[in-house]
């Protein structure tokens, strides 16, 4: 049959600028980045959406912690090429 392409269900996240992508796989190289640009991300980067009243940049300061590396690298799965889980993150 013929569908739309609205009737897709797909588990990549659009961004927008100034959100925080944060790469899930290989989370020991803290690859956190503010977006400069519209995009959709593969489902290997967790897309934070802060709200109107947050701090981008204490946002993003956090997320390229120490704390949030260990609590990363502690769900993290897998042996060559680990990756931790965005609910982990959440």
């Amino acid at each position: 049959g013929v569908g739309r392409a609205g009737d897709t269900v797909s588990l990549k996240t659009p961004f927008e600028p100034g959100d925080i992508l944060y790469g899930k796989l290989r989370p020991a190289l803290r690859k956190v980045l503010r977006a400069p640009f519209c995009g959709v991300a593969t489902t290997e980067i967790l897309a934070v959406h802060p709200r109107e009243a947050s701090d981008v940049a204490f946002i993003h300061h956090v997320l390229h912690s120490d704390d949030v590396l260990t609590w990363a690298l502690q769900g993290a799965e897998g042996t060559k090429m680990p990756r931790t889980s965005g609910e982990r993150l959440s």
